[in-house]
C-alpha cells in the first residue's frame, strides 16, 4: 500500500513539474517575443479600434509604425442596422491588411456616465465585432480608456471634462505624428500606440501588467 502511495506521488510530481515547465516556457517566449517585437526583429501588423455605432475609428500599426487610419459611419436611426455595417466595413480592413494582433477599447459603464443603452449599444457592438473575428481565427484584446490614455501620457481623472480629455487626444496625435484628425480617429490611433509601445504581455484576449 506504501509503495503505491509513493508511486502516486512520484506521477503527481511528475505532472505538476511538466505544467511548470511548459507555463515557464510559454511565458519566456512570450517575453522573447515581446522583446523582439519592441526592437523591430519581429515584423508585426495591429489593428486598433475605437468602437461606436456612428463613428468608428481605426488604425493600423506596422512594426510599431503607423501605416494606416480612417473612420468608420453609419447614420441608420436603428443601433441594429448601424451595427453590421460598422462590422462589414472592419472586416474589410481586417482582410485588407491581416494584423497579427487586434486592440479594442473596452466598454465600461463608467466612460459613458452609466447610460445603459449607449453602454448596451457599444457592447452589441463589440460582441458583433469579436464574433466576426473569431470566425477568421482572431481574437481580441482590450484596454479601457484609462489604461490607454496612461500609456501615452494622457492625464484622465476628477476634474477633467469629457472635451478636455478628447482635445489631449488630438494632441498628442498632433504632437506625435503631425497629424490633423478628429477624436474618434485620434483615439484609434492612440489606442494602436499604446499597444505596440507596451511593455505589456497579453495572452488570450487579455492584458497583463
Amino acid at each position: 500500500m506504501a509503495v503505491s502511495v509513493i508511486a502516486v506521488n512520484k506521477k503527481i510530481k511528475c505532472v505538476i513539474i511538466t505544467h511548470f515547465f511548459f507555463a515557464y516556457f510559454a511565458l519566456i517566449s512570450r517575453i522573447i517575443f515581446v522583446i523582439l517585437e519592441t526592437i523591430g526583429g519581429i515584423e508585426m501588423k495591429v489593428l486598433a479600434i475605437d468602437g461606436s455605432t456612428k463613428s468608428t475609428g481605426w488604425s493600423v500599426f506596422e512594426n510599431n509604425k503607423l501605416l494606416d487610419y480612417g473612420l468608420i459611419t453609419a447614420s441608420n436611426k436603428n443601433v441594429l442596422d448601424r451595427i453590421p455595417i460598422i462590422v462589414n466595413e472592419l472586416m474589410g480592413i481586417l482582410l485588407k491588411y491581416q494584423p497579427d494582433d487586434i486592440i479594442m477599447e473596452e466598454v465600461i459603464p463608467e466612460d459613458v456616465n452609466h447610460n445603459q443603452v449607449t453602454y448596451k449599444s457599444l457592447m452589441y457592438l463589440q460582441a458583433m465585432i469579436a464574433i466576426a473575428f473569431h470566425k477568421c481565427g482572431k481574437v481580441l484584446n482590450f484596454y479601457t480608456a484609462s489604461e490607454w490614455r496612461k500609456k501615452c501620457g494622457i492625464h484622465t481623472g476628477r476634474g477633467i471634462k469629457r472635451d478636455e480629455v478628447k482635445a489631449a487626444d488630438i494632441k498628442f496625435i498632433a504632437d506625435t505624428y503631425n497629424l490633423q484628425v478628429n477624436d474618434d480617429i485620434a483615439d484609434a490611433i492612440c489606442i494602436g500606440y499604446a499597444y505596440t509601445h507596451k511593455t505589456a504581455i497579453t495572452q488570450h484576449g487579455f492584458i497583463f501588467e
